[in-house]
């Protein structure tokens, strides 16, 4: 509900028991008056005191004057600032729009929890409407009048004690009058260079009886309007506004200040600089007044000032020199605050600016110089283009492993290797014990003798048959006697080319059963390695056999050795999270030093690519993957 009530002050009542907080924030805009610097910053603190005083969540003031409009919240920490700025900023709003008192009730749905939107307006002592105050606070619909009569009663004697402050000689001294140390202490109370800027125009305009007066920023030896007394937006484009900038442009050319018409009519064409500019920014005022003038730091011109008013009143120049000797101090503070809020993008934009005007000075060799460079490294970035290279992890594998097992079934009698010797061809690597084959070996020796004797009696008593059966019997024995001699043989295990051992140690087993087949060593060929590449996806489509490169170890990253691809793997390969493929090559050059196992990282050339497309490649791809491209 939203009620539209008429006020009473309620001055008289500051000892109702209810009324502690009143009366504290009463007391509360009493010492601000004293103790802030100027009107505005006072109505800032006073909200603060309006709000605690009627323990509100959130509170909003809106003021506007000649010299200033501005915003102020105030929040209690419950909630967050966004949760209440809408409700407040509406009450602001009809307050403004009807100048009068507002009052709105709100209720939880179990009716345990009310809360009121006060607002009322601040007008000066004449009458003339100032602004707004708005607060939200725990309120019933029973104490609305009063809380509201409350609040007005506090926002008017705020708005009293601004309009005394004006007043008073000691606070009439305007920011305009200041020294370099007291313009930046002034400067302090603005969060932002426009806004500085806005209260010197204003604030000058009301100085020197001004019609209008005009604030621009010099970049890049062109002046850019920032702001224009009496108008809260600057419409750059426009053509009165575009007519101003052109003039001031000319007195930034000029460099002093500029008058017209002249003080003297006699002074026209005697000296004085073509003003065309000026001139027809003074038809365009219907034959007012125009000047300008600069407003420096150190040797450099910072900011511009355009002044104008009617006919009748020209302007002199002890005049105009004054108006810069009071705004030449505030030079600094604009600048100062325009840096220190400008954003990264302005930053840099600004730092490139200066470099470019730096470099681009009549003179100095040694920046041209720099110019240069960087612009012939822009076109080779985007016109050149260099060998290509994809890089990923590595392995060392031997190129030829030899896996032994045990040969039969028995005991080891011998080992003559463990892991890391070096073999050479035919070297024995170990020995088991044969004693049970040799026994068997001799058993068919001696029944492939007495078979033997046995076939000669059957061919000497006639019977054929019976010495083609001993025939028979005596082939038998011999495959048996050559299966027997081969595992004897089998029972010595060497070594069948030059190598090392890399696996095995069978010393501390001597006497062990093995059954056949259990592993026993594995030796790679000597100076034989294979290169195995994890090759990320995104890269594997650049790869090919033939391509070469190099690869390094970690355990020497400064020794390098070449490698040629020789296969690529059609499947990819996934581990600890990574999909890649193998990629595998081989190195022409094997080290001394290479261990089975050894990391390193290996690179593949690529045939020549643009710069650009090789810095920027893997971009592209993630760009085209999601189809931002």
């Amino acid at each position: 509900m939203t009620t539209e009530l008429s006020i009473k002050p309620i001055l008289g009542d500051l000892s109702h028991p209810g009324d502690i907080g009143f009366h504290s924030a009463y007391c509360d805009i009493a010492d601000l008056a004293l103790q802030a610097p100027s009107a505005l910053r006072f109505f800032r603190a006073s909200l603060g005191a309006i709000a605690g005083g009627n323990g509100a969540y959130f509170a909003a003031l809106h003021v506007r004057s000649a010299a200033e409009a501005f915003d102020e919240f105030w929040d209690n920490g419950v909630m967050g600032e966004r949760f209440w700025r809408g409700p407040a900023r509406q009450f602001l709003t009809e307050v403004l729009t009807n100048d009068a008192p507002r009052a709105r009730l709100f209720s939880s749905r179990d009716g345990r929890f009310q809360l009121a939107a006060l607002a009322v307006p601040l007008r000066e002592p004449d009458g003339k409407l100032l602004g707004a105050l708005s607060l939200l606070a725990p309120c019933t619909l029973d104490d609305i009048p009063r809380r509201l009569s409350q609040v007005q009663t506090l926002v008017d004697y705020s708005c009293q004690c601004a309009s005394f402050m004006e007043q008073e000689p000691a606070r009439k001294e305007e920011p305009v009058q200041a020294s370099a140390a007291k313009a930046l202490q002034n400067a302090a109370g603005y969060d932002s260079a426009d806004k500085l800027a806005f209260a010197l125009t204003n604030q000058l305009k009301t100085k020197s009886a001004c019609d209008q007066v005009i604030l621009g920023r010099v970049r890049n030896k062109k002046v850019e309007i920032v702001t224009i007394s009496g108008i809260d937006e600057v419409k750059k484009r426009s053509p009165g506004v575009v007519q101003l900038q052109q003039a001031l442009d000319e007195g930034f050319d000029h460099g002093e200040i500029v008058i017209y018409p002249p003080e003297a009519t006699a002074d026209l064409g005697l000296g004085q600089p073509d003003l065309r500019l000026h001139r027809q920014w003074h038809e365009g005022t219907g034959g007012g007044s125009v000047a300008s003038f600069p407003l420096r730091r150190g040797d450099g011109i910072e900011y511009m000032v355009g002044l104008r008013r009617e006919a009748r009143n020209p302007f002199q120049k002890g005049e105009v020199e004054k108006y810069r000797e009071m705004l030449d101090p505030y030079a600094g503070a604009l600048v100062l605050l325009e840096e220190a809020n400008r954003g990264l993008l302005r930053h840099v934009r600004d730092s490139v600016q200066a470099a470019c005007a730096e470099m681009t000075k009549p003179g100095g060799w040694g920046p041209k110089s720099i110019a240069a460079s960087a612009v012939a490294v822009i076109l080779w970035f985007f016109l050149g283009s260099m060998a290509f290279e994809v890089s990923a992890p590595c392995l060392l594998e031997p190129a030829e492993v030899r896996n032994f097992a045990a040969p039969v079934d028995g005991i080891l009698r011998e080992s003559q290797v463990v892991a890391g010797d070096a073999v050479r061809p035919g070297q024995i690597l170990c020995r088991f014990d044969d004693t049970d084959l040799q026994l068997e070996k001799g058993g068919l020796i001696a029944e492939l003798a007495r078979t033997q004797v046995d076939e000669m009696k059957h061919l000497a008593q006639g019977d054929r048959a019976g010495a083609q059966l001993m025939r028979l019997t005596r082939d038998e024995l011999q495959a048996k006697q050559a299966i027997v001699e081969l595992q004897i043989l089998r029972a010595v295990l060497s070594s069948p080319f030059d190598g090392k051992v890399i696996a095995g140690d069978l010393r501390g087993r001597v006497g062990d059963h093995f059954r056949k087949g259990e592993p026993l060593f594995t030796v790679s060929a000597h100076q034989r390695w294979r290169i195995r590449i994890e090759m990320p996806q995104g890269d594997i489509s650049e790869v090919r056999p033939g391509q070469t490169g190099d690869f390094a170890a970690f355990a020497r990253p400064e020794e390098r050795r070449a490698l040629r691809v020789v296969r690529v793997t059609p499947s990819s390969t996934q581990r600890a999270g990574r999909n890649f493929f193998i990629v595998e090559a081989e190195s022409p050059e094997p080290p001394e030093w290479a261990r089975a196992g050894m990391e390193g990282v290996a690179r593949i050339q690529i045939e020549a690519r643009p710069v650009w497309w090789i810095v920027f490649r893997r971009l592209a791809r993630a760009l085209h993957l999601y189809d931002w491209i």
